[in-house]
């Protein structure tokens, strides 16, 4: 690892580090999240459901994706960097425009090894993407 995203990741003076324990972020976009501190928060989602307010979100009457409000400041959505109103629109290129289609994702997601995710968010009619590496 080069030695200045190194120093990044140890949280060195004007970085942006504001990740839990198992959670590292090492650019606006790139995170990685540790297996342990995902399975906790997947093993209880009673509790992780009250942790943001989650709705269908339409376009042109089309559902587009899901999103986000009264995010809790140190929850897990915070923690990998999503924002009140930012809509997920597509996880590693599947469409997210149903609950069935986000249980769909989530069961392939829970049971692989090491996982690489790309999320699509559209913030304030901007397109962002962010990727996770889950290990």
């Amino acid at each position: 690892m080069p030695p200045q995203l190194s120093r990044r990741i140890q949280g060195s003076p004007g970085t942006k580090h504001e990740g839990g324990d198992g959670i590292r972020q090492l650019t606006p976009t790139q995170y990685v999240v540790a297996r342990s501190e995902l399975n906790n928060a997947l093993t209880n989602l009673p509790d992780l459901a009250t942790k943001a307010r989650i709705v269908p979100s339409f376009k042109n009457g089309v559902a587009d994706g899901f999103k986000f409000f009264s995010i809790v400041p140190d929850s897990l959505y915070a923690k990998i960097g999503i924002q009140n109103g930012d809509v997920i629109r597509r996880i590693n290129g599947y469409e997210m425009n149903t609950p069935d289609k986000a249980l769909e994702i989530y069961q392939k997601l829970r049971d692989a090894s090491r996982i690489e995710i790309e999320i699509e968010i559209e913030r304030r009619g901007d397109v962002l993407r962010k990727s996770y590496s889950i290990e």
